[in-house]
């Protein structure tokens, strides 16, 4: 069934608004008489009431916007469902007690004469259906209590099958507390208590629950919602709606279709009988990052319409896919040659690691795993990572004081390739020979000869920081192309992972004026490459403010590059050093005074949340520049100078013309963040507070590495700063590391130490509180994938799954590899379904379905579903009589979604196919059986005849027919070319040579 609340207010605004509205147009249409109309307020209206009806509008629009909660659910037909547990004795303390409207009265688990354990379960029947979006609760009163601490909330339509709609930690307090969560439709409510602050103790006055009563579909309607499976469990649990895809119904009355609102609602009215369901992406290929999620809600369903229907469908994004606490993986860059500093650089580390590094110096950063050492792979800074394969990517940078690999051909062009599970790495590929991304000396020629220990002069590098060599890299969602950025050519590279092959675009330049185009930063997105870069207004160096340091943004399809967003860096910055406040400079190719801190921007990491919002991280070029104990330019030694270098992080949020709007003052896309106000960033303040705050209340407010990851579902927004962990003081000093933002309240949570340079000798180099930090990304879990559909009886034998055909149960289907080995057997469920998946499980339960298929896996051809004994003397009992249906019949557009696949091999029906990326499902894979029997195989004959002149032989003909035949033959004069053994139906013969007769 399906259910809708109507309208979904939000506002007393939004209310009074649809009423004006609804007795406007009313006016207008003369339903209501003049000459005076009465308005939703009350007024009365000339009918041409121009002017009046104007001024009401206006005086309208001041009104707050009151939030307009659901009404609470009225409890004279709530009924206990279920409990685990309530005291029956002496005073009955029971279930009811939670919701009987009294707040002196209250449910307490039992505790005479024993204690009943957590956790605590409690179930109302709520005696109809109601779109429910919050619930309220109250702990004991008599006397106040505080109560359940750890919670879980759940949504039933039967009382049987739960979705999670919130879950948490109640307060400490014995007041009223309001739960928020997506709107859901059901009509029972659970509220599971998992841990108390009263011992093992559950103890509620009332629980209210906030809902419309929900709309249900009645006789020839079908109503649903096409959602974006967050959760990839094939569910509706309140995720939000996709807009634009195609819902098509076919029954014995015709084709209807419809298409997904801004919310992802669809509906049908009038329908009879059985329907099938087709939901179909625009052909206009804006949201091809979607796949159809795993099995449960999929893109093709049978519905009975005859009480009414719901039929809901998702889709998901494999990028979304991710586990809990995944680990982390970074770069550290350690000063030194790469000959001689054995610093671990390519590191990971738990997701749930906090805390200062237990190391005075920074040299083992013994805190973290080593997956590759400085030795190995030099200075990098661009990160990638391949969930398929586990294996990490990271790209040869420039800084000062860090040495490069030599003896692998130009050191800037350097990619390495490690795996995370044996922390091995390999050379994978320079890319020098094809791309100009610039040259600069070995280590020895630039005098970078011993270990961190060991100061450098470096002039070479000093104006190179940023210009040559590689920035950010990225890969494909299919994981089968890298993309990463030419510094010194400004071009996108892409590298085919299998072959190597390299190929590069111009990156274009967005028009910078007294400087160079500076592109770095890089992200994959929904199918399009995000690649961003700065004016570097070079041209008139040492500048700050200018305005000619601008940033850009664009998105790349393949073939063109769209500005999605340009702005001014003219905005202020927060302080480094010494309270004041540091503006971005304009690039700098000499040695400034002061020279402790000279904010250059490099736009180097862009990413985007659950909500399409655009995170832009910068890293400031200084903190490559220069160096902690370490030499100026002229080659005078610092012992007690350091370098104090902070990038930033911005927001942009998605404007209404499918491009971008920089957050103003800490607010984006109406949410606002922890600076608002504080005068560190654009309009005089910034969403993501990213600074260090001493115990002692100084710190630094701007922090930024210029790296930056998300968590997809979660409020992580994760960042590599310098000094990551607040308080302490000196033991927090001159250290790097992730910092933990939240994404709403833009704050930041805590930090973690990958390195600490606190107690460096004097006399010694070190990265200190410049950029000691490189790319960070999730090791994350790829998107498992699953392949099935269904087995049905194709009664008028055209291949194409009618409304009216049945399903066949009890078929054996099983699952083969490229080697016909058989991975995997399952049987058809009532539904005809089957599916096989390499997820460790499922929401499917029953033979029908087999998880954690290790064998079927990502990008790999070959692959056969098969039906054996489909025919032939041993013919499976449920297909007694029945001939494998016509194959690829393709009934229109969605042909693939409805038609039978399957060829016959002997007597066995078969499916050939190959798998996608992570999370391509698949579920197109039907097999069709008619009781009508399909006709002999026939035999076309194709004779040359020449009139009027000669072709020379052989003449090359191409012929076509159904299910995709397609053959290319050579026919001989007055010699007959047969084809035999086709299938009866409609040939097309096309002459590929000179002109003649065919006959």
């Amino acid at each position: 069934m399906r259910y809708r609340a109507f309208p979904r207010l939000r506002s007393l605004q939004h209310l009074r608004t649809w009423i004006h509205a609804l007795t406007v147009a009313a006016l207008l249409a003369g339903l209501i008489p003049p000459p005076l109309v009465t308005t939703g307020f009350g007024h009365m209206l000339p009918d041409n009431a121009a002017a009046p009806l104007t001024e009401t509008i206006a005086n309208l629009l001041p009104e707050p916007a009151t939030a307009l909660a659901a009404p609470d659910i009225p409890k004279g037909g709530w009924s206990l469902h279920s409990v685990s547990s309530e005291q029956t004795s002496g005073t009955p303390r029971l279930a009811v007690h939670s919701f009987d409207g009294a707040t002196n009265t209250f449910w307490h688990t039992q505790f005479s004469p024993s204690v009943d354990p957590l956790p605590h379960d409690l179930q109302i029947n709520l005696g109809g259906t109601y779109e429910m979006d919050a619930f309220r609760y109250l702990t004991r009163q008599t006397p106040a209590v505080a109560s359940i601490n750890g919670y879980t909330a759940y949504v039933s339509t039967d009382g049987s099958s739960w979705t999670q709609v919130a879950g948490g930690n109640f307060a400490n307090n014995t007041s009223e507390q309001r739960i928020t969560f997506a709107p859901t439709v059901g009509s029972y409510f659970r509220l599971v208590a998992n841990s108390s602050y009263d011992g093992q103790f559950a103890e509620v006055a009332e629980i209210n629950i906030e809902g419309n009563v929900a709309v249900l579909a009645g006789p020839g309607e079908i109503m649903g919602k096409v959602y974006n499976d967050l959760s990839y469990d094939g569910m509706l649990n309140g995720e939000p709606g996709i807009e634009g895809v195609t819902v098509t119904a076919v029954n014995s009355g015709g084709t209807f279709t419809d298409i997904t609102d801004a919310n992802g609602d669809y509906s049908f009215s009038g329908l009879s009988g059985e329907v099938r369901l087709e939901f179909t992406l625009p052909a206009d290929g804006s949201l091809d990052y979607l796949e159809p999620t795993v099995a449960g809600d999929t893109s093709v369903q049978f519905v009975d319409t005859t009480n009414g229907a719901t039929a809901n469908a998702g889709f998901h994004e494999s990028a979304n896919y991710a586990q809990s606490n995944p680990d982390i993986i970074t770069i550290y860059i350690p000063t030194g040659s790469s000959t001689a500093e054995a610093s671990r650089s390519l590191v990971k580390f738990p997701y749930t690691s906090s805390g200062i590094s237990p190391q005075t110096t920074s040299a083992n950063t013994s805190n973290t795993t080593q997956v590759a050492s400085f030795t190995q792979i030099g200075t990098t800074w661009g990160l990638a990572y391949a969930r398929t394969t586990r294996k990490a990517y990271s790209a040869a940078f420039l800084k000062r004081h860090s040495g490069l690999i030599s003896g692998q051909g130009n050191e800037l062009g350097n990619i390495w390739v490690s795996d995370v599970d044996t922390n091995s790495t390999q050379h994978f590929l320079n890319v020098s020979p094809t791309i100009n991304v610039g040259s600069i000396g070995n280590d020895a020629s630039r005098g970078i000869n011993g270990n961190r220990a060991v100061p450098s002069q470096d002039v070479a590098a000093f104006t190179q920081v940023g210009k040559i060599g590689l920035g950010d890299i990225d890969i494909s969602a299919d994981e089968q192309t890298l993309y990463v950025i030419s510094l010194n050519s400004k071009e996108l590279v892409s590298i085919d992972i299998a072959t190597k092959a390299v190929s590069a675009v111009t990156i274009p330049d967005p028009g910078c004026t007294g400087g160079e185009w500076r592109p770095f930063g890089l992200d994959v997105y929904r199918g399009d490459i995000y690649v961003g870069g700065i004016c570097d207004g070079s041209a008139t160096p040492d500048v700050q403010n200018s305005p000619n340091l601008d940033a850009t943004i664009y998105r790349y399809d393949g073939s063109t590059f769209t500005n999605t967003l340009t702005f001014d860096l003219d905005y202020p910055k927060g302080s480094l050093y010494g309270g004041a406040n540091w503006p971005w400079y304009t690039w700098i190719n000499s040695w400034p005074s002061p020279d402790y801190s000279r904010p250059q921007p490099i736009l180097s990491d862009i990413d985007f949340d659950d909500s399409g919002n655009m995170l832009i991280a910068f890293m400031d070029r200084y903190g490559h520049q220069a160096g902690y104990y370490n030499y100026q330019l002229n080659g005078s030694f610092k012992s007690s100078w350091e370098v104090v270098a902070g990038g930033d992080i911005l927001m942009a949020c998605p404007n209404a013309s499918g491009l971008f709007q920089l957050e103003s003052n800490g607010a984006c896309g109406g949410a606002s963040g922890g600076g608002v106000g504080n005068n560190q960033g654009p309009g005089g303040g910034e969403y993501f507070n990213d600074r260090y705050v001493q115990a002692s209340g100084s710190g630094h407010w701007e922090t930024s590495n210029g790296a930056l990851a998300l968590l997809p579902g979660s409020d992580d927004m994760i960042l590599n700063s310098m000094n990551p962990v607040d308080g302490g003081d000196q033991d927090n000093f001159r250290a790097g590391g992730p910092a933990w933002y939240s994404l709403t309240s833009g704050n930041k949570t805590r930090g973690f130490h990958v390195f600490r340079d606190r107690n460096v000798p004097s006399g010694t180099g070190a990265v200190g509180k410049g950029h000691g930090m490189g790319d960070i990304e999730l090791l994350l879990d790829p998107a498992p994938i699953e392949i099935g559909n269904r087995v049905w009886n194709d009664a008028n034998g055209d291949g194409i799954q009618d409304p009216d055909e049945t399903s066949i149960q009890g078929v054996v289907v099983t699952l083969h590899n490229a080697a016909g080995a058989q991975i995997a057997s399952v049987t058809t469920n009532s539904d005809g379904e089957y599916f096989f998946s390499n997820a460790a499980s499922g929401p499917q339960s029953g033979g029908h379905a087999q998880y954690n298929v290790n064998g079927l896996t990502t990008n790999t051809q070959g692959y056969e579903v098969r039906i054996a004994n489909a025919e032939g003397g041993t013919q499976q009992s449920v297909l007694n009589g029945l001939f494998v249906t016509a194959a690829n019949s393709g009934a229109n557009a969605n042909g693939d979604l409805n038609d039978s696949d399957a060829m016959l091999s002997g007597t066995t029906a078969v499916v050939a196919f190959d798998t996608g990326g992570p999370g391509v499902n698949n579920h197109s894979y039907d097999f069709g059986f008619s009781p009508l029997q399909p006709a002999d195989p026939a035999t076309l004959q194709i004779v040359k005849v020449v009139e009027g002149g000669t072709v020379s032989d052989p003449f090359t003909v191409t012929v076509t027919g159904p299910n995709g035949y397609n053959t290319t033959v050579n026919v001989v004069a007055g010699t007959p070319t047969a084809l035999a053994n086709l299938e009866a139906g409609q040939y097309t013969v096309v002459e590929a040579s000179p002109a003649a007769s065919i006959a």
